[in-house]
């Protein structure tokens, strides 16, 4: 990206002119994205999980799943609501869900198909918008409460389905089954355990699968205090994976869960410990990894502002390019546990916390499940009441557009920091300072943009 001179003494001078800008309400800067209405029936806690890639969305509760088509004007327009044939209500069927391309994986993690709350995986392809399901997947040796489906990932031709209370290495340790598509047909390729199998280790409680990297989230792992928690990333070369890195927080302690959650996005990965006790008991913290040289490196642990007891951050993550939203479900507003998402934006290699989607009713558990594709955000509160008890709900954002668009620090008023904010992002060539033609180029244009959108003020 290049750069041509730009005069910034005005600009400077302007912000010397300026007041601070005031301290208002919690606000959300984002645009919020139209989800048609939902009628969800009570108890479907819809938004337990939700997935997103490109025009393509689906949320989950625990017996149905709707699947979502993003139009022109952004917003967000349902098809049907997708059941499974043959699965009841408490089969927990949307439980987890993943979308790659035309390809739609759902967990019922609690499907009596192939043994006592065994679980099993449904797969769907889309047929002219419609949700066609092409196969049903189980674990190798089904086993009573193996709990297989509990979470689910999906990249091009490789599913990966967890059943975190596997029995087959110890009681509760966990496995991942992991299937590839050959000739139109899933076919079990793999089946993944920790190396040193323990009671309890929930191994497979969070998976994120990209290409040919798997991390797997093991929140009851032992390996350096009784349930600290541990992230196990696998390599596959060929048709095998093998185990490349085991992560474990550097300030781990017990109880911590390190793992709950877990996100990779290229070589940048989020791992949610949403029991950690730094800020208060049960707060919750967020760990930033990078890999270098083959090998994953705390970068850096993210906390929030005025952190609760219980707020459980880190029960969800997700993170993509300079952006990672990490669930807090039992975060506390003037009501109790209505959850939230907390938005942290990465600059100059430092993470810091911008903005805080609440949920809007107590117990809601709003960041429950996360979904974050090119800018576009889902987040699920599984027990918001709005249309009927624990019937659930979904909100959508488009973290690139600002309903502000000089709000540059994200407190919904423009001020001193915007300047201050703008002039450090251009002289760093940043993409989020680059706001008018040509793109790629930082110059006077892009300094004439913010003006005039500085001028306009915030709604």
């Amino acid at each position: 990206m290049r750069r041509t001179p730009t005069p910034l003494s005005a600009l400077s001078f302007a912000a010397l002119a300026l007041g601070a800008p005031s301290a208002g309400a919690q606000c959300v800067p984002f645009v919020q994205l139209q989800l048609d209405s939902f009628a969800p029936a009570s108890a479907q806690r819809l938004g337990t999980s939700v997935a997103i890639e490109g025009d393509l969305a689906a949320i989950g509760g625990v017996y149905g799943v709707y699947i979502l088509s993003r139009q022109p004007d952004g917003r967000w327009s349902s098809v049907p609501l997708v059941f499974s044939k043959g699965v009841a209500p408490d089969d927990l069927f949307g439980v987890s869900t993943a979308l790659s391309s035309d390809t739609l994986v759902i967990g019922a993690s609690l499907d009596d198909t192939f043994a006592s709350n065994a679980g099993s995986v449904s797969v769907y392809e889309f047929d002219e918008g419609d949700a066609v399901l092409i196969q049903l997947l189980n674990h190798p040796s089904p086993g009573a409460n193996d709990w297989f489906g509990r979470t689910v990932a999906i990249d091009a031709d490789t599913i990966a389905v967890a059943s975190p209370s596997d029995d087959d290495f110890a009681p509760d340790a966990g496995s991942v089954s992991i299937f590839v598509r050959i000739a139109g047909v899933w076919i079990h390729q793999q089946t993944l355990s920790p190396p040193d199998p323990s009671p309890m280790d929930a191994f497979g409680t969070s998976i994120s699968l990209k290409g040919d990297t798997l991390a797997v989230g093991a929140p009851g792992d032992d390996t350096i205090a009784a349930n600290a928690g541990a992230v196990f990333v696998y390599t596959r070369v060929g048709a095998a994976w093998s185990l490349t890195d085991l992560i474990t927080a550097a300030d781990a302690s017990v109880f911590d869960s390190f793992g709950q959650s877990v996100d990779l996005d290229g070589d940048s990965m989020g791992v949610g410990a949403w029991a950690d006790d730094d800020q208060a008991p049960n707060a919750g913290s967020v760990y930033v990894l990078r890999r270098i040289g083959g090998l994953w490196i705390e970068q850096q642990k993210l906390v929030v502002a005025n952190a609760g007891a219980s707020d459980m951050l880190g029960a969800s993550v997700t993170i993509e390019g300079a952006l990672l939203v990490a669930g807090a479900v039992r975060a506390d507003t003037a009501l109790p546990d209505t959850g939230a998402a907390f938005v942290f934006r990465r600059t100059a290699g430092f993470w810091s916390e911008i903005a805080t989607i609440h949920g809007a009713a107590p117990d809601a558990y709003a960041g429950a499940a996360l979904a974050l594709d090119l800018g576009v955000l889902l987040v699920g509160a599984p027990f918001d009441d709005g249309a009927g008890e624990d019937a659930g709900h979904a909100e959508s954002y488009d973290l690139r557009s600002l309903t502000c668009p000089a709000d540059l620090d994200l407190n919904c008023a423009v001020g001193v920091s915007d300047v201050t904010t703008f002039l450090a992002g251009f002289g760093a060539e940043l993409p989020w300072a680059d706001t008018a033609p040509p793109l790629g180029v930082h110059d006077f244009a892009d300094v004439m943009a913010f003006l005039s959108d500085f001028t306009l003020g915030c709604p």
